[in-house]
């Protein structure tokens, strides 16, 4: 399939998302969906559309309006109408997913969805009068991690690598593409088995068990699992080369990557931050960086696309000139 029919499949994939008598509203909002982040849809509040690089809103029209009050409201039969379209009119079947407040859909756009949570025994049973749905689209940028990809190796062994930014900057787009490259081999390593601990469903983004992105030939995909729980899978079945998670939380991610580090794999995660000084302060990484456990740390910048504005460092915060 060339780039010009998986264009026309990723545009039809956004304007599936909307029921027929919403399409109108958001037809500039489906032609532009290659530069479109978000889309947050709330509950009498305007229709709000997140750009690269603006925020902006929807007026009546379907046009682009820099004004709040200008902005469209959907109506309550709208906005529920455009819910259960959504859920392919079946709430129910999605009850599971909706528990964790967000689903993804066919072309691996992930909706989160927030109201009122309906707790039962320390858990969150469903969820009920739903007020705000954002919908993220799923982008692909392949060839993002080509600058970084060369200073990820040392005689041809790959090191462990962690990339730090703050939220928005590209993290998960740069994870995902050094996944593919390094699933599929390059002229600087041969191709390696990669597992990938997919939690929220956002680096695959796998749809009835398919992965709706390209992460690679050689890379096994565990959907919608905790990362220390998906780790210790992995290891355990799949023997893999290389195991990579999005954004280390708690205690137990540390522990099970540790296991990880013993076991000879080579890790590849992502961790909210922004500086070297940053991440000493977090007690479950210090001591891994202190032992070398992840050798390659890359810092993402503010400006530009995933993988144009950074800064690689080992282990010891001391830059790596590029």
């Amino acid at each position: 399939m060339d780039m010009e029919d998986k264009k026309k499949l990723k545009q039809k994939s956004v304007k599936c998302l909307f029921p027929e008598n919403l399409q109108a509203v958001f037809g500039q909002v489906i032609c532009d969906y290659d530069e479109i982040a978000e889309i947050r849809i709330r509950r009498n509040g305007p229709i709000q559309v997140i750009k690269r690089k603006q925020s902006i809103y929807l007026d009546k029209k379907g046009v682009y309006a820099a004004d709040a009050d200008r902005g469209i409201k959907l109506t309550a039969t709208e906005f529920d109408d455009l819910f259960r379209h959504i859920c392919r009119h079946s709430v129910y079947a999605f009850e599971e997913e909706l528990k964790n407040g967000y689903l993804t859909v066919e072309g691996g756009h992930r909706i989160g969805i927030v109201g009122q949570t309906v707790w039962e025994e320390n858990r969150i049973k469903s969820m009920k009068y739903f007020n705000a749905i954002n919908i993220r689209i799923a982008h692909e940028i392949k060839g993002v991690a080509d600058k970084i990809l060369p200073f990820l190796y040392k005689d041809a062994v790959l090191k462990s690598t962690l990339l730090v930014s703050l939220p928005g900057r590209g993290k998960t787009t740069l994870l995902r593409d050094l996944v593919r490259k390094i699933s599929n081999g390059s002229k600087y390593c041969p191709a390696k088995s990669v597992s990938l601990i997919d939690e929220r469903s956002e680096l695959a983004s796998c749809y009835l068990g398919m992965a709706q992105n390209d992460v690679g030939i050689h890379t096994d995909v565990l959907d919608a699992c905790p990362k220390a729980a998906g780790i210790m899978m992995v290891l355990r079945s799949m023997s893999p080369q290389v195991i990579a998670v999005d954004e280390l939380g708690g205690p137990d991610d540390y522990v099970a990557i540790q296991q990880a580090f013993y076991l000879g794999c080579r890790l590849l995660a992502t961790i909210h931050g922004d500086t070297y000084e940053n991440l000493q302060q977090n007690k479950y990484l210090k001591p891994m960086l202190r032992s070398g456990g992840f050798e390659r740390l890359v810092f993402l910048g503010n400006i530009g696309t995933p993988g144009e504005n950074i800064c690689i460092c080992n282990e010891k915060g001391e830059e790596i000139k590029i």
